[in-house]
């Protein structure tokens, strides 16, 4: 199996100890056969001390803190329209001095804070909505218990009833001991 070492464009053969040796060491990428290996950019990965602990990519400005003015401005903007366009996003970027991905990026994390504030918001609604029909569900069920307790005492009334009056029916009276509500208001006259 032969192994080379991609410098470049050119490969450069050694033998199998060697390359993996140098492979490790030196960061250069190492190939089967005929396939070139290919280095990284250094500006793609490597970053720089600037003194006080901060890295910086090569090339790249830090991306700094907006200002409370800034982001009231943002702020503004944002209640205004919740979507940001191109060439709003630029114009913003220049009013405010800072880059144009910079707004994308507070405007797609404010979005989020306003949906979650939604979602929230939807919560706390539907809690109280669905804690009213659990008062109204107890509600109805002591007043079905209070009607079941009332029907219980209207039936056994209804039952008492009725075996006093298959109770007269079978003494051969057709109406109640004591008469008529005629008669007793015959009686009841006759009486003043």
């Amino acid at each position: 199996m032969a192994w080379s070492v991609s410098v470049g464009s050119t490969s450069i053969p050694q033998d199998e100890d060697e390359t993996k040796q140098s492979v490790i060491t030196s960061g250069i990428s190492k190939t089967k056969g005929h396939n070139q290996g290919h280095r990284k950019h250094p500006s793609k990965d490597v970053t720089k001390d600037i003194g006080d602990g901060d890295e910086l990519m090569c090339g790249v400005e830090k991306k700094r803190r907006l200002t409370a003015e800034q982001v009231n401005f943002l702020e503004t903007s944002f209640s205004m329209d919740l979507k940001l366009e191109p060439e709003r996003k630029a114009h913003l970027a220049k009013q405010l001095g800072i880059q144009p991905r910079q707004v994308a990026i507070w405007f797609q994390n404010r979005r989020a804070r306003w949906k979650n504030q939604q979602i929230e918001q939807d919560y706390e609604s539907l809690k109280a909505s669905y804690e009213a029909v659990v008062e109204e569900k107890e509600r109805l069920l002591k007043e079905h218990d209070l009607a079941l307790e009332a029907n219980k005492r209207l039936q056994a009334e209804i039952a008492r009833l009725t075996r006093s009056l298959q109770s007269y029916d079978r003494n051969g009276m057709s109406e109640p001991k004591g008469g008529t509500a005629e008669q007793w208001q015959i009686r009841g006259n006759v009486n003043q």
